[in-house]
């Protein structure tokens, strides 16, 4: 509900644009320039850099974005960070020379610590290149990779210059999205060089600030895209600065969580996610009972031969009802012919289905119990199921319904994929 840290940084962002009347914002935006204006940056009249499309305001307010008046907005990582926003995309693009131009702006007269740039090209480009040289001593460069994966080398620049940190996407399961662009693998994980990703962060339907003047939203919108994770990562070298870039680049491998799940990933370095998640501190994951067996719903289906099934759709959530997705449910069927076990996983909304083995006529009922849960970062107690004022539980009874019809459709749990995979910087607006 609220963040903290990063007052005394400031925040470079090289953009679409921002908002900067959105009451998220106002208060941390401290500059903002037009590079692709044919007045130049340093001439004081060059002073606006409304946010055109709405990329801009989105990828801002996850960096720094601060609650508004209220405090009951959008929080950002480092809400109390400075941010100097620079315009250098139009709808034709974003051009190479206006992004040099923006890099050596704020470079030169010392106005940033950190810059943040959720744009890429299929090419590199000498200037750009001699902008990030010439003040990679003093100004962390953070960009997004590319949403063009997930084949190896399929990560954009400037986010594969050796000199940018270059950080990918992953969703809410922690799993890299398909297509967040995948770097190489030079075979030393100590050093980053060019072409490799470094860290991954959140780039799937995540929330943030949007244009107060666009109509077709409520100044708030869902976007995907590798766009997304580049400011978080960079709101987070705000908060945890060491003093210059170079140590707080390496400070963050320190604090990084693995990230195992998804195409190209493995234990430890690799070119999907990096060297993983990373986070304020050192993080260990929770070993508490945060998962829970929720809405549980059984039905039946005779056949003619008079034996019978049953059916349970079984809902996973947290401790704070959001569905976890990819958890396998362990169950046991017990009738007053014995028992038998049975496992499923959940898909994104946090349902799975299991189907019973067939029953003899004589039995009338059968008890389904979920005996426990397994998740990567949640485990889960069979007491810790709500069932103290609340309706969820672990055992259900489903009963055989004498001459009910022949139903021989397919109740099965059939795995698909994830279609949120498909491709990045999608939006939905609130």
């Amino acid at each position: 509900s609220q963040t903290s840290g990063g007052g005394g940084i400031t925040i470079g962002h090289l953009d679409t644009g921002i908002d900067r009347k959105h009451p998220d914002l106002a208060r941390r935006v401290v500059g903002c320039k037009d590079a692709t204006s044919s007045v130049p940056l340093s001439k004081p009249r060059n002073k606006t850099c409304r946010d055109w499309e709405g990329h801009g305001t989105i990828t801002a307010g996850l960096a720094v974005a601060d609650g508004g008046p209220g405090g009951n907005g959008i929080w950002g990582v480092a809400p109390q960070a400075a941010l100097y926003s620079i315009l250098v995309c139009t709808s034709s693009g974003c051009f190479a020379d206006d992004i040099a131009a923006a890099i050596n702006y704020l470079g030169d007269n010392n106005l940033v610590d950190v810059i943040t740039m959720s744009i890429g090209g299929p090419s590199s480009d000498s200037r750009i290149a001699a902008a990030i040289d010439r003040h990679k001593g003093h100004i962390l460069f953070v960009a997004s990779s590319g949403n063009f994966g997930p084949g190896s080398g399929s990560i954009e620049y400037p986010a594969w210059d050796p000199n940018v940190i270059a950080v990918g996407a992953i969703n809410s399961n922690e799993r890299v999205t398909r297509f967040s662009g995948r770097g190489i693998d030079d075979g030393d994980d100590s050093v980053i060089t060019i072409g490799e990703l470094e860290y991954a962060a959140a780039g799937h339907i995540v929330e943030s600030t949007y244009p107060t003047y666009f109509t077709d939203a409520d100044g708030y919108a869902f976007y995907s895209g590798t766009s997304m994770a580049a400011p978080l990562v960079a709101g987070l070298a705000a908060k945890i600065w060491q003093s210059d870039p170079a140590s707080t680049r390496m400070h963050l491998r320190t604090t990084v969580t693995d990230i195992t799940d998804g195409k190209r990933t493995k234990v430890g370095y690799d070119v999907a996610s990096g060297y993983g998640l990373p986070h304020v501190e050192s993080v260990t994951p929770p070993a508490l009972d945060l998962s829970h067996v929720g809405d549980m719903d059984g039905s039946v289906k005779a056949r003619r031969n008079g034996n019978w099934q049953a059916f349970v759709s079984v809902s996973v959530h947290d401790s704070s009802e959001n569905p976890v997705g990819r958890a396998e449910v362990q169950a046991t069927w017990t009738t007053s012919e014995g028992s038998g076990s049975a496992s499923c996983r959940t898909r994104q909304r946090g349902v799975c289905n299991l189907q019973s083995p067939r029953f003899d006529s004589d039995v009338s009922d059968v008890t389904f119990v979920v005996t426990g849960i397994s998740h990567r970062l949640l485990t889960y107690s069979p007491g810790d199921n709500h069932a103290d004022g609340d309706s969820d539980g672990t055992t259900i009874v489903v009963s055989s319904v004498v001459g009910s019809g022949d139903d021989e459709g397919d109740d099965g749990d059939d795995e698909d994929d994830d279609d949120d995979d498909d491709r990045g910087d999608e939006r939905r607006k609130r």
